[in-house]
């Protein structure tokens, strides 16, 4: 029992080892990494919003499928720039393909994105918040988008609850942000 524990161990190594070597080739080349944040944060809400609406919620806003991809790409990648880029990148680029988000949301949509990456980075670098720094980005994010929208008095009328009607809503996703933090830092097989 205890070989074949050994070789178990021995093979996960060199999966890690394969998928770290992998991951220094794509890091190399910067402008791939954006390219990969920015196409996998449209495509991800993109399909998440084919499913139907919860209690007249859009599935979106309930899931959170946005932030994903910009939380991993934080957690697997060593440099944070091209995560940041492709993250900002990700709405325009959506909204000039699809015609979403609305060119009302699309400023928020971008300030939400970068607040997100930036705090999420911050947390990932604070030893013990490193295990929540999804949930807490998501927190930092909608507490200065509702501070935002005294900008925007347009969205303002429609938005009176905005902060705690976003936190409510998205709790799932929350969640799911969460169990993707804590499952990506606890596997080790992207730590240096």
């Amino acid at each position: 029992m205890k070989k074949s524990d050994e070789c178990l161990d021995d093979f996960l190594m060199e999966q890690k080892l394969t998928l770290r070597c992998y991951l220094d080739r794509i890091e190399h080349r910067p402008w791939f990494v954006t390219l990969l944040v920015a196409s996998s944060t449209i495509l991800l809400p993109v399909i998440v919003h084919l499913l139907p609406p919860v209690n007249g919620k859009p599935i979106g806003a309930i899931l959170l499928p946005m932030f994903y991809i910009p939380l991993i790409g934080l957690l697997i990648f060593r440099n944070p720039i091209p995560v940041l880029i492709g993250a900002v990148l990700a709405p325009v680029t959506n909204h000039l393909v699809t015609g979403r988000p609305t060119l009302e949301l699309l400023p928020i949509l971008e300030i939400e994105l970068a607040v997100f990456t930036v705090f999420c980075l911050l947390f990932l670098r604070t030893r013990h918040l490193k295990f929540i720094a999804g949930p807490l980005g998501y927190l930092a994010v909608k507490l200065v988008s509702s501070s935002l929208l005294f900008l925007f008095p347009k969205l303002l009328e429609e938005s009176r609850f905005f902060l705690s009607n976003s936190i409510a809503t998205g709790l799932p996703g929350i969640m799911i942000l969460l169990l993707l933090n804590v499952l990506i830092i606890k596997s080790k097989v992207f730590d240096d």
